[in-house]
């Protein structure tokens, strides 16, 4: 009876899979200051539970900007990819640090203090 114990505590959980189904995407990004924050933190919710599917800059990246069609984040993501890549297919969107930098100075919240 002891054996039977010991199984059930060596065998790992079979229900977690990183995170599949619990996570859902962001909602879209419309440029709103005041959604920014929310916004991103969702994105890294999902990069998180899902990191094999989003392990690069590029994949991190691609998914953010393909959650700012509309308002002025639409116009903004436009304006980073005709700089960024030209007219040419997208091949090389920078790094995640880069645009995460560049996302934060677009979109900051104005006027917000720390309270931390």
């Amino acid at each position: 009876m002891s054996g039977q114990a010991s199984t059930f505590t060596d065998t790992p959980p079979t229900t977690v899979q990183s995170g599949r189904g619990k996570v859902k995407l962001p909602d879209n990004y419309t440029g709103d200051h005041i959604e920014s924050q929310k916004f991103m933190l969702q994105c890294l919710l999902l990069f998180t539970a899902e990191s094999d599917r989003y392990k690069t800059d590029q994949d991190k990246i691609s998914l953010v900007l393909s959650c700012m069609r509309y308002g002025t984040a639409g116009a903004w993501v436009e304006n980073f990819l005709l700089k960024s890549v030209g007219v040419d297919p997208p091949t090389d969107l920078g790094t995640w640090m880069n645009f995460l930098a560049k996302f934060r100075l677009q979109f900051r919240e104005t006027g917000k203090t720390n309270k931390a």
